[in-house]
């Protein structure tokens, strides 16, 4: 019988199967120890590599009545300058007998102006928010549709809105004077307002948000975005706080009772302040 030695081809043959069922990143750095002279080389360990840790979604918070959520805060650019805004309260907006729901509107305040607590029932949110505002702390809406709708409808909404507290303001005694500086720049400012929406639909669970603040200067802006993404602006200019301004009292009409826009609303924000934020 011919001894083992006498067919080298076999050992050939076994070192070949060994390397087939070696992992093949195993065999490079096994040949690239060979290769480099390396002396005792020991097998290899598998390497473990971390899952991606997921990324945290925003914290949201649901309305009761719509089941409907939006998140606990957003970030608003406010001329050049981003500001971190609190939720604090949440509403159905419903129209006619039927009581149809037609929007969730969320009303949001600069977080540096609710980190304490503010004792402010439903009825006096108005005053609280007229005061944020003149003093330049940045408030927000935002509307969510509950069901199908059109930017035109949104449009003529708001718009409504703002004219019901333009006739407030023209009876004698109102807070906010609309003189007839006040009353040019009015129609001026509603007419750049309905210029900011496109056509088309907006379909249930997008986004529209009306942004407010007042710059150094005085003037108050108003800008609109939809679905995050911002359509223009509507910036008025004011000769004194107490001057009547559309993009104030835009806001003011969702905390106020001149229009009702939402009780559930006004007494969603009463409790956020009072108790805790949402």
């Amino acid at each position: 019988m011919a001894s083992r030695g006498t067919f080298p081809w076999m050992r050939r043959i076994a070192v070949a199967y060994g390397a087939a069922r070696m992992p093949r990143r195993a065999v490079h750095v096994a040949g690239f120890a060979a290769a480099a002279g390396v002396v005792g080389a020991t097998a290899l360990s598998p390497v473990h590599l971390d899952a991606p840790r997921p990324i945290a979604a925003p914290r949201t918070v649901q309305d009761p009545a719509t089941s409907q959520a939006l998140p606990a805060a957003m970030t608003v650019d406010c001329d050049g300058v981003p500001r971190t805004l609190r939720l604090v309260g949440l509403g159905v907006r419903t129209v006619t007998f039927l009581r149809m729901q037609v929007y969730v509107a969320g009303v949001y305040v600069d977080e540096r102006a609710v980190s304490e607590p503010h004792a402010a029932p439903a009825a006096e949110l108005e005053p609280l928010f007229a005061q944020w505002l003149e003093r330049g702390v940045p408030c927000a809406v935002r509307i969510m549709p509950v069901r199908g709708t059109d930017f035109g409808h949104l449009r003529d909404g708001l718009v409504r809105a703002v004219n019901v507290r333009a006739r407030e303001a023209r009876k004698a005694g109102s807070a906010y004077a609309l003189t007839d500086v006040a009353e040019a720049r009015l129609a001026d400012n509603i007419g750049a307002l309905k210029q900011l929406f496109p056509r088309g639909s907006v379909p249930k669970g997008h986004l529209l948000d009306l942004v407010v603040w007042r710059a150094a200067g005085g003037a108050y802006t108003l800008a609109l975005a939809y679905d995050e993404q911002r359509l223009g602006t509507v910036v008025c200019g004011a000769e004194d706080a107490r001057a009547f301004a559309m993009p104030m009292h835009l806001l003011l009409a969702y905390v106020g009772a001149r229009p009702d826009i939402s009780a559930p609303l006004r007494a969603s924000i009463a409790h956020g302040l009072h108790e805790g934020l949402p």
